[in-house]
């Protein structure tokens, strides 16, 4: 099948910065992994850590090292915006491409990679926050590095979501991810608008999931009690919230933070931090991978977008109605490879083909 040529930097804007989704366009999470799979593709295959609920992804090396030729052979941003909790993103960092960014609870919170120094690691009393290393060899991004919080960013989070949800939330110096130091500001004692609403929802018989969040709480359609199950978690999809916050659904889920936040409004304001452009700048100057409804506002606002893997309907509807403006690299990979691959080398793939095409593009 010939490829087709789905952007264009012939004419004066410039790519600058690349946005990208994790779950579902990154990593992907297959049904099962067949014996052949496991005998033949574990050179190439990582699986993930599971996260809080206990999926487990896989991502690809070949989609590591193309995100790595994007940064250093591009000169091209990179930033992961993904509705993870902050904490499922610390245990996943060494697995995930090194970028420029890191976002998490929907754009809610940004960390910036820091370099650490050989002689900062062993004396530990320098470095302000954990340190990360990529876990495989052969990168050229190898090297050691914190995260730095964007405050800026946090100050904005927290005039609609506190201060006190942070704590427990936060990386200290020479802590191990899987251990806090603090324990985390129990829903009683989180003040502000975000955490008004959670309270109100729980005294309305719903089942809500703050753990490991600070500007972001979720419900999952699964965790709702049985009783009238569907018909009050689809009302949550209708409802408009409250003042001062904004949803979106992912994964099954719906998600509330401060209407400041989302992955838009993240995107937005990176691309003046990191690129010194306009906020109204995505449309000519920024690309997104993603797959679903919460990336959805984001990837209008892009040039161009590609999708690896569809995972709704919203997304599929989209998809028929900006044609011009997505490109779908899941059925380039179903129509060259037709002899019923395991989903999971289908999906890896098609994310390593949205990425060659667009590193084709320069």
């Amino acid at each position: 099948m010939k490829e087709p040529s789905p952007l264009s930097v012939s004419n004066n804007d410039e790519i600058d910065i690349v946005f990208c989704d994790v779950d579902g366009t990154l990593v992907h999470y297959p049904r099962k992994l067949s014996r052949k799979f496991e005998d033949d593709y574990d050179e190439n295959i990582i699986q993930l850590p599971p996260s809080a609920t206990g999926m487990q992804g896989i991502i690809s090396f070949e989609t590591l090292r193309l995100c790595q030729e994007l940064r250093h052979r591009k000169g091209k941003k990179l930033v992961l915006v993904s509705g993870m909790r902050t904490t499922t993103l610390w245990k996943r960092i060494p697995y995930l491409p090194r970028a420029d960014a890191y976002c998490s609870e929907g754009g809610g919170r940004i960390f910036y990679p820091i370099k650490v120094d050989q002689a900062d690691v062993s004396s530990n009393n320098k470095i302000k926050g954990s340190i990360f290393s990529l876990l495989f060899g052969g990168v050229e991004d190898g090297e050691p590095f914190r995260l730095e919080e964007d405050l800026e960013w946090r100050t904005r989070m927290e005039a609609t979501a506190g201060s006190e949800s942070f704590i427990g939330n936060e990386l200290y110096l020479n802590q191990n991810i899987d251990e806090k130091t603090e324990k985390a500001s129990p829903l009683d004692q989180r003040k502000g608008i975000l955490w008004d609403h959670c309270r109100s929802l729980i005294q309305e018989g719903y089942v809500v999931d703050t753990e490991g969040y600070s500007a972001c709480f979720r419900v999952n359609r699964k965790h709702q009690l049985p009783a009238n199950k569907i018909e009050r978690f689809d009302k949550l999809l209708t409802n408009i919230a409250p003042k001062g916050l904004a949803t979106s659904v992912n994964l099954g889920c719906v998600d509330f933070y401060p209407d400041q936040s989302g992955k838009r409004n993240c995107c937005e304001y990176l691309i003046q931090k990191l690129c010194h452009r306009s906020s109204r700048a995505l449309d000519r100057n920024a690309v997104c991978l993603c797959d679903d409804d919460n990336d959805l506002e984001m990837a209008l606002a892009c040039k161009h977008v590609f999708v690896p893997n569809i995972s709704s309907e919203s997304m599929a509807r989209v998809l028929r109605e900006q044609k011009e403006k997505i490109t779908v690299t899941a059925a380039l990979v179903l129509d060259e490879y037709s002899n019923g691959l395991d989903d999971a080398i289908q999906m890896t793939r098609a994310t390593e083909r949205a990425l060659s095409l667009l590193l084709s593009e320069w």
